[in-house]
């Protein structure tokens, strides 16, 4: 028996005027270890690594320093390290897959993406004072950003991780 063309595209979905269909290239090698819901998940750009630390670690819910787990696109596990800092705000990538953590106190540490420790810098005693409510990581034509909203709700910005 012949299939009709509506058979040909069941699986396609509309998004707007056009379709597409997903197609699943490969499985995570972590899908029986990992549950994303348990965790704050941080992805690298056009397929980089994948940063993981646990929600009730970040956010200081237990007394233990939190682990951050670097893995590849594929689920991979890459690194495991201890965070040190203080309470986790934020973790980003940067353009050249840096791993980029903000503490509470206005610290920024990065990270390779093996895990291992490049530098640390700040955004100095006022946001030290009045601790970071909110950080994003963001890339722009001077590299890759941080910027961070203080708790007397003033912003501070970095445009280049690498000028620091």
């Amino acid at each position: 028996m012949r299939e009709g063309p509506s058979n040909a595209t069941i699986d396609w979905n509309p998004l707007g005027e056009v379709y597409y269909r997903k197609v699943e290239v490969y499985s995570m090698l972590w899908k029986d270890r990992v549950d994303l819901n348990k965790y704050v998940a941080a992805g690298g750009t056009y397929g980089g690594p994948i940063a993981l630390v646990k929600k009730d670690a970040a956010s200081g819910a237990t007394n233990q320093k939190p682990v951050i787990y670097i893995f590849t696109a594929a689920g991979q596990e890459q690194a495991a390290f201890k965070w040190d800092g203080g309470k986790l705000i934020q973790m980003g990538w940067s353009s050249s897959e840096e791993l980029i953590c903000v503490s509470e106190d206005g610290a920024v540490f990065m990270y390779d993406m093996f895990g291992s420790y490049i530098k640390q810098f700040s955004f100095g005693n006022e946001v030290q004072r009045s601790y970071v409510l909110r950080a994003e990581v963001f890339a722009s034509h001077f590299g890759t950003g941080v910027c961070v909203l203080s708790g007397d709700y003033q912003f501070f910005v970095i445009n280049n991780v690498n000028e620091c």
